[in-house]
């Protein structure tokens, strides 16, 4: 019902900006749908936000003035364990993570070793990334897709990952079980095949 309501009272302030538009559209190419998109949005948080009152320019601060609470589902497991281990591994915390794994560092707030889309843009950052490149990928000739982004580095034995890591003082490694069904490591965390390893600290 709210969100009947809330439509209702922004369906004349719409039709008002569209017309409002028109010209500006011919003249400047702006774009009437990104009033359309922003309308409806305003619509569904103002459902959330139990708002039925007009939302005139004025009291569109209310939106605003309220934390919306965010509850993100992730699909990959990989990504729900990346995104739990913001508050449970050290914030200055470096992580070997597979290759083509993009998301994880987003995800988790921490820094990672190497992977694929993160590309510098200093000379000394571009030869670095290249060798760590040929380090865990490998020396391929064409663009590669994710399979074999990961193939050498799930191609590594436990002693071989491990050494790795060791070599860019990384704190933690992150696997699966379908490439390395056991680490002589501490498992800190894991969700399905996806675990998160501690590397034992200098004696």
């Amino acid at each position: 019902m709210n969100a009947v309501l809330s439509i209702a009272v922004l369906l004349p302030w719409l039709w008002e900006k569209i017309d409002n538009l028109a010209i500006v559209k011919i003249e400047q190419n702006f774009p009437v749908s990104l009033v359309i998109s922003s309308t409806l949005i305003l619509s569904l948080v103002s459902l959330r936000l139990g708002i039925t009152q007009q939302l005139s320019p004025k009291n569109l601060q209310l939106l605003f003035n309220q934390q919306l609470p965010l509850e993100l589902i992730y699909a990959l497991d990989v990504d729900t364990l990346s995104s739990r281990l913001q508050d449970k591994i050290p914030a200055d915390s470096l992580v070997l993570v597979p290759p083509s794994n993009h998301h994880f560092r987003a995800l988790s707030r921490k820094s990672v070793v190497f992977d694929f889309k993160s590309f510098p843009y200093t000379d000394w950052a571009i030869q670095e990334w290249g060798k760590r490149f040929k380090l865990l990928v490998g020396d391929l000739q064409t663009r590669p897709d994710s399979d074999q982004l990961d193939q050498r580095y799930c191609e590594l034995d436990g002693l071989e990952l491990i050494t790795i890591a060791q070599s860019f003082n990384a704190t933690h490694v992150l696997t699966n079980t379908s490439c390395h069904p056991s680490l002589n490591l501490t498992l800190i965390d894991q969700e399905g095949g996806w675990q998160l390893h501690q590397l034992k600290s200098p004696s």
